[in-house]
């Protein structure tokens, strides 16, 4: 029997520790080795990503490798949260992200099973950095480990610009500002807007729908809108005083600001995210993946 108070640093531990608990509250007939554990979790552990992350990529990872298959069932997020130390928000948060990326599937009353492995291909790289955030690193060539935080989100009312990009709507548009954290490097800050008329339930969605998560998912599975296109440009410009406060950057600095302009089935506008990106030595690598590669 393993104690609260032995496990409760169990994530300031090196990184087996994660995949050592996850078998350690494994109720179920298969059982993976500490051997087996401890090379998946060193495969995906990243310097300054979250321990939801590490949670969530380890699991990834024993997926990716047959260790767990499908039907296999995680452990109930009260004893994973008891297990490793963490709020039972933060394991709701983890396993909620993998639901929407169709790495497992929730069932209420029943608990959460890993999904078939026949789902739509996805890129798995793609999304465990977020959809245009793969900053590299000058030194190693590597993506920067990147994770993102619900800012707010509202109503804006219809006007241009983004009415000129995604058409009037009479409801206005669904704002969703996320900031997003290159590893420990800098921030950017993420503004996205979708027609309220389509779009106005992901008001009532709880916070933590929205934070590491690639929100292609949600619109292709909650709303039948699959990203079927993309058109980006950049320009730089003037920082905003309100932005530069955000990015911890002085007011007037030099910024590079990313649109993108998503388009769904017959070529209809989907939404418009705006993405301010601060000064700074790494490379933004922009190369776009095709639909069959991320899942829209």
């Amino acid at each position: 029997m393993v104690s609260r108070t032995a496990m409760t640093s169990l994530l300031d531990r090196p990184s087996f520790q994660i995949e050592r608990a996850i078998e350690l509250c494994s109720s179920g007939p298969r059982r993976v080795s500490p051997e087996t554990l401890l090379r998946a979790v060193s495969r995906s552990a990243r310097n300054g990503l979250p321990k939801h992350i590490q949670l969530g990529n380890a699991i990834i990872d024993l997926i990716n490798g047959s260790t767990l298959t499908a039907g296999d069932q995680i452990p109930p997020e009260q004893q994973l949260s008891q297990v490793l130390g963490l709020s039972l928000g933060t394991v709701q948060k983890t396993l909620n992200r993998l639901a929407i990326e169709g790495w497992v599937v929730r069932e209420h009353g029943r608990g959460t099973f890993v999904a078939d492995p026949n789902r739509a291909t996805q890129d798995v790289t793609f999304y465990r950095y977020l959809d245009h955030f793969r900053f590299l690193d000058p030194q190693s060539g590597e993506p920067l480990p990147v994770h993102s935080t619900l800012i707010s989100r509202d109503l804006a009312p219809s006007r241009d610009p983004v009415s000129k990009s995604l058409g009037a709507d009479l409801k206005g548009f669904v704002r969703i500002i996320r900031r997003i954290d290159a590893g420990d490097a800098f921030s950017c800050r993420s503004s996205m807007y979708l027609a309220a008329t389509r779009f106005q339930r992901l008001l009532t969605f709880p916070p933590h729908a929205f934070e590491n998560v690639n929100l292609k998912q949600i619109f292709e599975s909650q709303f039948n809108a699959p990203t079927t296109g993309l058109v980006q440009t950049v320009r730089v410009e003037s920082v905003k005083s309100k932005d530069a406060k955000l990015l911890k950057i002085k007011p007037e600095s030099c910024v590079l600001v990313l649109e993108i302009l998503a388009r769904t089935h017959g070529e209809q506008p989907l939404s418009l995210q705006r993405v301010v990106i601060p000064p700074s030595g790494y490379s933004l690598d922009v190369s776009q993946p095709s639909v069959a590669e991320t899942g829209g």
